[in-house]
């Protein structure tokens, strides 16, 4: 039987199959249906006739799902770290903004500085001296996302102080 026969004869297979592999999502399974097909058409070819279709159509669907997952989630993760960068960069910019536009305010976020705990302030000093937070954590022995907390920590509680104060005068 021909490849283009097989999908007709077997689509609602083929969509029982995608709604399993989607968890039950049936607009991503409609979507799974259609570019399943579209791939077995373009590797018509490659069809065995007589072989097993139902399993030949699963293997291709679950493949296109497992690989727009990967892409999925790499998409994600990359923009989440973007963010994060643009997000640490900005906060550096702006305390050093502070720090330098009055020798009193300067003095008061160097006392709120000293105020942090030791661990806290080490990371955020040399964070601040313009260390890439790889850098920082390969000098304390610490993981990248451990200079990225005690940061985003220093940062929150040396803004707790400021704003208690009543700001930098």
């Amino acid at each position: 039987m021909s490849l283009r026969k097989e999908l007709i004869l077997n689509e609602r297979h083929m969509q029982r199959a995608a709604l399993h592999i989607t968890s039950g999502n049936a607009e991503d399974a409609r979507d799974l249906v259609q570019d399943g097909s579209e791939r077995m058409l373009r590797y018509e070819d490659r069809f065995l006739p007589g072989s097993d279709f139902r399993s030949w159509s699963f293997i291709i669907m679950r493949n296109i799902f497992f690989n727009k997952c990967r892409k999925a989630k790499k998409e994600n993760s990359l923009f989440i770290s973007r963010v994060m960068e643009d997000q640490d960069e900005f906060a550096s910019q702006e305390l050093r903004k502070i720090s330098s536009s009055k020798k009193e305010q300067g003095n008061f976020i160097e006392i709120c500085v000293d105020r942090l705990p030791e661990k806290i302030r080490i990371t955020f000093i040399l964070f601040t001296e313009g260390l890439p937070q790889k850098e920082v954590g390969a000098l304390l022995g610490i993981c990248v996302g451990t200079v990225k907390t005690r940061v985003f920590t220093a940062r929150k509680r040396i803004r707790g102080m400021i704003e208690r104060s009543g700001g930098c005068k």
